[in-house]
């Protein structure tokens, strides 16, 4: 078969996949040249030398995003993957922007969401440039630079460039998906009571953070409560006693956001034991998250359960929270059925 043919450039795949990996290209919106940030920027380069190595020619759409093409023809078929990676986070075994291999399996940040697919994408190209396969229309390998923070690339590229006639994207664990759930972010911001002195939890919105941390006024007693909930709470909680009051860690596991079910959220764990101990004196901020959020993943505590049958049920995920200087602010990442609209859960939420 002629796709067993890939396999004549696993060697060159793996170095390939090493070197884009140990690009640290996490997708940071700024001014000037690189739009996305120096390192996305570089991965983009990146992606650019190994096409060209290999004789295809590719195009650079202002470090938005590249593609590389083959062949001739009106219409255009295009394979959409993407470059920029979520931050490493904690908890790895070895360095994430190094790949290792360990019992057949290869480990660093970004090597199946989703630079491995684009690094097999572009050898594909190479596989059919070199089989002398000709056909009918353009084929493109188009690689993003941020995917990860809401496709802004995409929008940027294709206004630029040509609209595909057909394509797919190899960014999902599944043989095949025809659909894909709607994606609907939101924030929240406000007062917090004088108990809460700072809160931090997640690193990016479309993730379960797995770590929160806290820092509360409490005199002798409420720290005695404190210490007495955290013990009975489901979750870790590291507490230590500081001149004031206390600081508080949680620990919890780790997730995308599109499957909230298998982590388990610190940042809700938290909000929940301070609200279960200090109640009202939380302010208005904190008990709203925990009363509207809370451990749910499936947005019923705020009223957008929902599903259907092509792609399942909605998830909820809060991802990101920071409480200073009596301010507080928490983000939200909904997935939402696919014959669902984003304005029906806009009218809930504003509701």
């Amino acid at each position: 078969m002629f796709g067993e043919k890939i396999l004549d450039y696993w060697d060159d795949i793996m170095k390939d996949l090493g070197d884009i990996i140990a690009i640290p290209s996490v997708a940071q919106p700024q001014d000037g040249p690189y739009p996305f940030g120096k390192d996305a920027a570089t991965a983009v380069d990146k992606a650019i030398e190994i096409a060209e190595r290999y004789g295809i020619k590719t195009k650079n759409s202002d470090y938005y995003a590249m593609h590389a093409e083959l062949g001739e023809g009106e219409e255009n078929a295009v394979v959409m993957a993407h470059l920029d990676v979520v931050p490493a986070g904690e908890g790895w075994d070895s360095d994430p922007y190094t790949m290792v291999i360990r019992n057949g399996k290869a480990f660093g940040r970004g090597v199946s969401d989703n630079k491995g697919p684009a690094i097999v994408a572009l050898h594909c190209l190479r596989a059919l440039k070199e089989a002398g396969v000709v056909g009918k229309r353009k084929l493109r390998v188009v690689l993003g630079s941020a995917e990860e923070i809401g496709m802004q690339d995409m929008g940027h590229y294709f206004s630029k460039e040509q609209m595909p006639t057909m394509g797919f994207t190899p960014d999902a664990c599944y043989g095949v998906c025809h659909c894909e759930k709607g994606l609907f972010r939101f924030a929240v911001t406000g007062k917090v009571g004088k108990k809460i002195v700072s809160f931090k939890a997640g690193t990016v919105v479309n993730a379960v953070p797995y770590k929160a941390k806290a820092d509360v006024l409490c005199d002798d007693d409420e720290f005695a409560k404190l210490v007495e909930a955290a013990n009975a709470a489901e979750v870790k909680f590291d507490i230590t006693r500081t001149e004031n009051g206390a600081h508080i860690v949680a620990t919890g596991k780790a997730a995308h956001a599109s499957t909230p079910e298998i982590g388990i959220n610190a940042a809700a764990h938290l909000a929940h034991l301070l609200v279960n101990v200090f109640g009202a004196d939380c302010g208005e901020f904190l008990t709203f998250m925990d009363e509207k959020v809370g451990l749910a993943y499936d947005g019923s505590n705020i009223g957008v359960k929902m599903s259907d049958e092509p792609s399942g049920a909605l998830t909820f995920n809060l991802g990101l929270v920071n409480i200073e200087n009596g301010e507080g602010r928490f983000d939200i990442d909904i997935r939402y059925p696919a014959t669902k609209s984003g304005a029906e859960i806009d009218k809930i939420l504003a509701k």
